[in-house]
């Protein structure tokens, strides 16, 4: 009882948490010492030097999550009034963490402990009643879990679930605090999306980034993990991945990293450099000189992390960028916030399907001077009854050169088979060079003798409506949105052998998935260093066919992990021609479009899968 009464609090939470505070099941040391992530000091010192509300976006196992928790055992210690509150984005994150990590804390700490017990008080799963506040661990994905309780201190744990904290839920969280005038609010987490809560959080905050002393040139400078050559005055991490032939893995063990300061300084990946490197840390000065008073912001990358290894940063990073490359963009996106810290815009999502920009060229059938594949893909329709449409064809016809740029040169609907001959003749698109959807049961019989008979390829869509994921293992073990051509003549019933004498020009079948090609569509139009030409004179079916579709964020019960899926608006909005151009954009991609400035620009390799007959 004599615990319970209110005394001073000590002036440092952290020399407060050196002395008290058990970081139970922490790989790096199961007490707490400042000096092994010095980058957390600062903002744990929010906890009792004056600060309001605090937001901290942090790499992960950058050791973020103890300060939320170093503050709530600091608060609970030396509080005398005044509810302490937790919350993850939903009761499964919040139980969890509650049996494997704070109940074990909280019997850990000493100061904490000499203030109730287990078996006096209350003391249930994600609650403990002390007699002087209420300690809450709560979900917030419901709207009655942060409305009603008065709550003196708030820790609010990965605000990028943007399922669960959605647009709005922050600041009904604020709102449980505002009846306490030294109320503090802690902001913990990844990095989300451009412009969300939790952005705007950081945003009106102090801004200070995460800066080291080069031993170079003696200045501090903030450490960022890209290397960009346009910009070597920002620093970054750089390596080469030496020479190799078209399509092998890079040989990890030549790789040279080093870390280039601003100043020209190349810092060694060795542990005592790096080691001396966040010793010698601090965050500068605030970038937000409006931020209001008591209103802090902190924000490192994973590349100021001394024990994080630099080539576990490279290798995540390729195999990243080879999944956005093969149809699955997650592990790009949870890369630039797990590891970049970067907030994420819609150039690095693969962006939804947007209007089209015209150029101001008209189709011509001469198409680009330098192009290297003219394809066409055709979408084969039975015809509606309800309108009282016959079978039919839409189609484009698409050039690219070596380097990704796209052109259209023929879009629209053909009538008959006769029809599709003939724009095929005129625009001199060789048969090996068209690929024709075979997806719909009952129909992929005729278009594989259709195919068949005039020298065409075909495909199947795997993943339709946009939803899951469906990707193809190859030979060399990689997973891609397209399966490894296969000859077509074994398909079509009744077929004994091929069909051409040149096997260079049978026709061949692969697989794509839906979701992949829609993706390779996106990113192709987004891309800055390409071109992707719509004329101006393309038909308003074309330009109607590419607005149906969205990209959405998607919650898998299974796992509970958030995945993107494409999301059609209505199920009877014709999208045929986009289909086509998604089905156009893999099969460049798979053909090697691009291939030279990917591996330009991002230093991976992007294992090129085997190509189609187009030469």
């Amino acid at each position: 009882m004599v615990e319970a009464v209110p005394k001073s609090a000590p002036a440092s939470v952290v020399d407060w948490a050196e002395t008290n505070v058990k970081l139970v099941g922490s790989a790096r040391s199961e007490q707490f010492r400042a000096n092994i992530t010095p980058w957390t000091r600062e903002p744990i010192e929010c906890g009792n030097d004056g600060t309001r509300r605090m937001t901290f976006i942090k790499p992960i196992q950058a050791g973020g999550t103890s300060v939320g928790e170093i503050v709530i055992l600091f608060w609970l210690a030396n509080w005398s009034s005044g509810d302490v509150q937790y919350n993850w984005p939903n009761d499964l994150h919040a139980d969890s963490r509650w049996k494997k990590h704070i109940e074990k804390k909280l019997l850990a700490c000493a100061p904490v402990m000499a203030r109730t017990s287990a078996d006096r008080f209350a003391w249930t799963n994600g609650l403990v009643i002390f007699p002087h506040l209420n300690f809450i661990v709560q979900g917030i994905s419901t709207e009655r879990s942060v409305t009603g309780d008065t709550i003196r201190g708030q820790v609010n744990e990965e605000l990028h679930d943007a399922d669960n904290w959605i647009p709005g839920r922050l600041e009904q969280a604020y709102g449980r605090t505002t009846a306490f005038w030294n109320s503090v609010v802690f902001n913990i987490s990844n990095a989300g999306r451009k412009g969300d809560q939790l952005h705007q959080a950081f945003m009106s905050g102090t801004q200070q980034h995460w800066e080291v002393q080069c031993p170079g040139c003696r200045q501090f400078h903030v450490m960022r993990t890209r290397w960009e050559k346009e910009y070597p005055h920002l620093g970054g991490l750089r390596y080469e991945l030496g020479d190799r032939k078209e399509g092998d893995e890079p040989d990890y063990s030549k790789i040279q990293i080093r870390y280039q300061m601003p100043c020209g300084y190349l810092v060694h990946d060795d542990v005592r450099e790096r080691r001396k490197l966040s010793m010698s840390g601090r965050y500068g000065e605030p970038r937000n000189k409006r931020a209001q008073a008591g209103w802090k912001s902190f924000a490192l990358e994973s590349v100021s992390v001394d024990y994080i290894s630099w080539m576990d940063l490279i290798r995540q990073k390729h195999v990243a960028l080879r999944a956005r490359r093969m149809g699955n963009p997650l592990p790009w996106l949870n890369y630039l916030r797990e590891r970049e810290c970067q907030f994420i815009g819609t150039d690095d999502r693969i962006p939804e399907s947007a209007p089209i920009v015209l150029s101001g060229r008209k189709k011509d059938r001469k198409g680009l001077p330098d192009r290297k594949w003219r394809l066409a893909v055709l979408d084969y329709q039975t015809g509606r009854k309800e309108l009282n449409e016959v079978s039919h064809f839409w189609g484009i016809i698409q050039d690219c050169d070596q380097s990704g740029n796209c052109l259209i040169v023929w879009e629209g609907k053909m009538e008959s088979e006769g029809e599709v001959l003939d724009v095929l003749r005129r625009h001199s698109v060789r048969p090996i060079c068209v690929a024709v959807d075979a997806s719909w049961l009952g129909e992929d019989r005729y278009v594989y003798f259709f195919c068949l008979k005039h020298g065409f390829n075909a495909i199947k869509i795997h993943g339709a409506k946009g939803g899951g994921e469906r990707l193809f293992t190859h030979e060399d073990g990689v997973k891609r949105a397209w399966s490894e051509p296969e000859p077509l003549w074994p398909r079509a019933p009744g077929q004994q052998g091929p069909t051409k004498e040149n096997p260079n020009e049978e026709p061949e079948f692969w697989n794509f998935s839906q979701s992949g090609a829609m993706d390779a569509l996106a990113h192709l139009r987004a891309r800055k260093d390409v071109t992707y030409e719509v004329p101006a004179d393309v038909s308003e079916d074309f330009k109607a066919h590419f607005l149906p579709w969205s990209l959405e964020s998607y919650r898998v019960p299974a796992t509970n992990q958030i995945e993107l899926r494409w999301k059609k608006a209505s199920e009877k909005a014709a999208d045929h021609l986009y289909m086509c151009a998604a089905y156009l954009a893999l099969w460049f991609e798979m053909a090697g479009a691009g291939e030279d400035l990917v591996e330009e620009k991002t230093g991976t390799d992007s294992s090129p899968a085997p190509a189609p007959k187009l030469t």
